[in-house]
């Protein structure tokens, strides 16, 4: 049976082998492009409406967007650029971007994120301004020969010369062709629900990383999604945000160091939780538990 996946990448090859000769292939950034700085803050600890809402990132790895359905609006470097069906996009490394909701269109976008070691395929639809992300899958890039499709694309984005665009959209056409081919050999067993796969990958991560600073950039890169995907999925799943899901964590281990370790300081228990310092750790904790850590352990002692 043919799941939603197999049916746009269908769609999309279609048409692109319709309009082969067409201008339906671009890509955007610098290779050489420095590591994104325009991150107000890119540790946990961003804001309720910074982390859901569509802000403009960066990755450190490729992205493929491609138009299934109506069309969608991006954003890059403050540019406003539409993308029709059957459009293909490739953002290189490091380029600030986001989407932007389209309220005259209810689109479907592919994303394929590429890294060295896998990529990574989902859809992301928008409806009524809000968006739905599904059919997550992750592939081995040796399904389109990393090596040879990235080194190929760059040169492209480097020449003006009708044949060597030409052999770029070939390239983009072949790893679209590969990827169907993929999702249509996985069975049933082997589909994943997105949603819970993706959250899984996002808790082992915090697990693993608790006694480190962790960033939204980081675990989107391990887990190999676009950042502001990875939070819509994160708490359309667990009702919570990324950063309220660390935060909790970390004040649940605050309570137990200030009972079970009264030598240590307040600012001790600060640091080696990663807030900021002891002045945000106290009113974090304090906004979560109802009295401060020096009122919490006291309580406790005199219990």
């Amino acid at each position: 049976m043919e799941n939603k996946l197999s049916k746009y990448l269908n769609i999309v090859i279609k048409k692109i082998v319709a309009k082969f000769d067409d201008n339906w292939f671009s890509v955007i950034g610098d290779i050489n492009a420095p590591p994104y700085k325009g991150y107000a803050n890119d540790s946990v600890f961003l804001s309720e409406s910074e982390e859901i809402g569509h802000a403009t990132h960066a990755h450190s790895f490729y992205e493929l967007i491609v138009i299934a359905k109506d069309s969608c609006l991006i954003n890059v470097n403050e540019n406003i650029i539409t993308l029709e069906l059957g459009n293909c996009c490739i953002l290189m490394p490091e380029t600030p971007h986001s989407e932007l909701n389209n309220y005259q269109a209810d689109y479907v976008a592919i994303w394929i994120t590429i890294q060295n070691a896998f990529l990574t395929v989902h859809l992301l639809s928008n409806f009524d301004g809000k968006f739905d992300i599904t059919d997550y899958y992750k592939f081995a890039t040796e399904i389109i020969d990393y090596n040879y499709f990235i080194a190929n694309i760059s040169n492209k984005k480097q020449s003006n010369e009708m044949f060597e665009i030409e052999l770029a959209k070939t390239y983009v056409l072949q790893a679209l062709i590969h990827i169907l081919k993929e999702v249509n050999t996985l069975s049933d067993t082997k589909t994943c629900t997105h949603s819970t796969k993706i959250v899984d990958q996002v808790i082992y991560y915090i697990d693993k990383n608790r006694d480190k600073e962790i960033s939204l950039r980081n675990i989107a890169q391990y887990i190999g999604i676009n950042v502001n995907h990875l939070n819509v999925i994160f708490k359309a799943t667990t009702g919570t945000t990324i950063s309220q899901y660390i935060i909790n964590k970390r004040v649940s281990r605050a309570k137990n160091m200030l009972i079970m370790t009264p030598e240590k300081k307040i600012s001790e228990i600060a640091n080696i939780l990663g807030f900021y310092d002891p002045y945000h750790f106290s009113k974090t904790f304090k906004k979560k538990v109802g009295v401060t850590p020096t009122e919490f352990r006291n309580i406790k002692m005199n219990e």
